[in-house]
Parts: structure tokens; C-alpha cells; sequence
């Protein structure tokens, strides 16, 4: 179908039929496509069936915007999707509901099964995650005499600090810190980590009242909009997560906000930073703040209108299996959705920072998407709207936060319409 044809004309990537049984399709995101494919052979190898693989596309919101036109249609072309955690209330109908299958939601982080459950059913099974971390440069903290910032006034004290000693060393064009600035789901994370580190209530309560003209929130968010042209670039609010971490890697910014396969992926050949980073857990609000843990990650579900739907769920149990999962982490970086995974001896070899990691991880929470529910496109549109330009200091963060509660208020009687 035409819609299948635009996604793969996007992405010109299909890993051919490699057995002689039915064939299941899985469209697997930009960045994790190799580590996919690879298990998605192996299953393929040990069950007898063909599997075809497809990249999905760079950007978020177009491949959500393409799998929920898919499922409206009710395509049979895809039978597993590769989905973000805040699409979830937004798929959901036309998802299948995992639950039934047995084990295949034991051993998994309770709020990732939560973030992905709507209306009682399981629409996705938990694949890899993480949640929002500081990555720091670990030479220029040492060279300034500065410890790891513990709330966001450090942080911008420390940033501006280091900021004027680079540029005073030659460094013109560097900066104390990045973020994930553009209008996206990614500004609404940091957006929502900003609110959380105060304990701000957030966008939404559990029960769907819209808050996020809370007072609380307005404070944090005055104090992120400090930050442009102060220690953040403007370019920043054109930044998404990987052009933040490029820019970062590249030497030009002191700390950045992001996830922690960041610290792995800094190590690659072409990162001009390699071996002076370091990781540590996202600023509090102030003193009596807290470090906020907001989770982060991908799940795999299951489309209702697949030919397969058994052979699907099958493939869906193998890649989010313990077995699968572990050797994603060993070979790509990938975090775990399985606590025991980050106590398992060979991964914490690798990765010395797991244990810490997993009590984050632990006391991580997800966002509003499956609270909000369908309308979630069109909510978290308003809502980075907002934040874009109160960062942008187009509006007070005040009055910015106060149209976007009024306009979601307008919504949120039918969340899950």
C-alpha cells in the first residue's frame, strides 16, 4: 500500500527473506536497525520463518505520524512496530493487546509495563530504556576545580564558568550546555524533568486534570529560559537529540543533557571527547529538590490487522527476551527494560555504571502520554509549542504555560476519544 511504499521510499532499507516459512514484517527505528536485524535473523534462523526488517525513519513524531496512518488504514503490510513510549495511548485501538501471551511481561520495570498499558491492556512490550542523564566533560571540570553540579543553579553557575574560561583559552564558539531544544517530543521531556526536579506537578495529573499552569512549573521553566544566550546557544532550540550530542562530541559544550547510552556512544572513533566524559544524574530544583527520572524508551506491539498475529507475538517475546536483551546491551549499548539485567556480571563488567543506573531506573517514572491518551499528538504539540517559546523569550514562560492549560483544559474532556 502506499503508505508501506513511503516509509520504505524514506528509508530504502529491507533485509531480505532469509528462511522458507510465513513472513513476519518489523519496522524497527533509525538507530536501533542493525542491533534489530541481527536478533530478528536469529529468530527468524531458529523458528524456520521469513522476517523482513524495515529502518523506520530519523524523526519521531514522522514515524508516528506513519504508523498511526498505517493502523488507521488498517494495513496488513507491518505485523510488528517498533514504538516510542508516549505513542502508546496515541496506537493503542489498533494494537494488540500482549498480556495474554505467557511471561511475556515478567522480569520487566514496573513503570515501563505501566507506560505502555492503556485501558488494562499491555499494546507494547518493553525493548530498552533509560531515563534523562547529565553527561559532563570530566577534563574541563578537573581543570576548573568544579565537582558534578547537584542542582540547576550549580549547573549554571559551573556552565558559565567553564564557558568564559574556554573562550578566554581561544575556544570562541563553546557553550556550558545543551539541551534538546526543538518543538518536539524531546523538548517536552526535558520540559517535564525541569518540572519534576522542583516536584512540580507536571502537564497532567494521574486522573487527566491538565496542571501545568501550576506556579511551580512556571518557576522552572523561567529559570530553563534563563539559559538561552546565557549558557545555551540559541541554536539550541533547533536541536534535537542528536544534533545536542553532536555538538557535545564535537568539544563545543561542557555538559549536555541526555541519555545514558551517551556515555558509551562517546567513545566512538569519531567523537572528539572520547575518554573525558563522565555521567551523572540530572540537577535537582534547588535544595530541596529532587533528581528527576522521567522514563525514556522504545517497546515493540503488535498490529491487530497482522496475518501473523502468533507468529508476531513470538518474535516480540524473543527480541524483548533476557537473553536478547543482554546481547543488544553488549553489543550496541542498549539499556535494558530488565532490572536484573543490570546486575548480570558480564554487563556491569562492561558497564561499571549499571547498579547505579538501575536505581534510577527504579524510581523512574513515564510521562503523560498514556494518561492523555489519543489526543496525545495534538497535546504535547501545544505543550512544546509553549515551552519553544518561552525559551525562545517570544512570550513570558508565565503566560505561555497559561494558554497551553487553557487549551488543553478544551481537550483533556476527551483524552481518550
Amino acid at each position: 500500500m502506499k503508505l508501506l511504499q513511503l516509509l520504505i521510499g524514506l528509508v530504502s532499507v529491507i533485509l531480505p527473506a532469509i528462511a522458507s516459512g510465513a513472513t513476519v514484517t518489523i519496522v524497527c527505528g533509525w538507530g536501533s536497525f542493525e542491533s534489530c536485524r541481527d536478533g530478528a535473523q536469529a529468530w527468524a534462523q531458529a523458528r524456520g520463518h521469513d522476517v523482513r526488517v524495515i529502518r523506520s525513519t530519523p524523526e519521531n513524531s514522522l514515524s508516528r505520524r506513519l504508523f498511526r496512518d498505517l493502523l488507521a488504514a488498517q494495513a496488513d503490510d507491518v505485523d510488528v512496530f517498533e514504538v516510542y513510549i508516549d505513542w502508546a495511548g496515541t496506537l493503542a485501538k489498533n494494537l494488540v493487546d500482549l498480556r495474554s501471551i505467557p511471561g511475556i511481561a515478567d522480569g520487566h520495570f514496573a513503570a515501563a509495563l505501566e507506560a505502555f498499558t492503556v485501558d488494562g491492556r499491555l499494546v507494547a512490550v518493553p525493548w530498552f530504556f533509560g531515563d534523562g542523564c547529565l553527561l559532563f566533560r570530566r577534563d574541563l571540570l578537573e581543570k576548573y576545580e568544579l565537582s558534578v553540579p547537584q542542582t540547576w543553579e550549580e549547573l549554571a553557575t559551573y556552565a558559565r564558568y567553564v564557558q568564559d574560561g574556554e573562550r578566554a583559552a581561544g575556544h570562541s564558539e563553546f557553550w556550558g550546555y545543551v539541551f534538546q531544544g526543538r518543538a518536539s517530543d524531546e523538548l517536552t521531556y526535558n520540559a517535564v524533568e525541569w518540572f519534576a526536579s522542583y516536584h512540580a506537578p507536571g502537564v497532567v495529573a494521574a486522573d487527566g486534570t491538565v496542571v501545568v499552569d501550576d506556579p511551580i512549573n512556571k518557576t522552572a521553566l523561567t529559570q530553563a529560559a534563563s539559559w538561552l544566550g546565557s549558557i545555551a546557544p540559541p541554536s539550541v532550540l533547533t536541536m534535537a537529540g542528536t544534533e545536542s550530542f553532536r555538538f557535545f562530541t564535537d568539544g563545543n559544550a561542557a555538559f549536555l543533557r541526555y541519555y545514558p547510552g551517551g556515555l558509551i556512544r562517546s567513545e566512538d572513533r569519531a567523537s572528539l571527547v572520547r575518554g573525558r566524559v563522565g555521567m551523572a544524574d540530572l540537577p535537582k530544583g534547588g535544595p530541596e529538590g529532587r533528581h528527576p527520572q522521567v522514563l525514556s524508551g522504545m517497546g515493540l506491539a503488535v498490529s491487530r490487522y497482522s496475518n501473523a498475529p502468533e507468529l508476531a507475538s513470538d518474535l516480540v517475546a524473543w527480541l524483548t527476551g533476557p537473553a536478547e536483551e543482554k546481547r543488544r546491551a553488549l553489543s550496541a549499548g542498549f539499556g535494558p527494560s530488565r532490572p536484573a539485567l543490570y546486575e548480570d556480571p558480564d554487563l556491569v563488567a562492561a558497564y561499571p555504571h549499571y547498579p547505579v543506573l538501575r536505581m534510577a531506573l527504579d524510581a523512574a517514572v513515564p510521562g503523560p502520554a498514556h494518561i492523555i491518551g489519543t489526543k496525545y499528538d495534538q497535546a504535547i504539540e501545544v505543550f512544546a509549542e509553549a515551552v519553544h517559546r518561552a525559551l525562545a523569550h517570544r512570550e513570558p514562560p508565565s503566560t505561555a504555560l497559561d494558554e497551553a492549560a487553557a487549551t488543553l483544559r478544551r481537550m483533556s474532556s476527551s483524552w481518550r476519544d
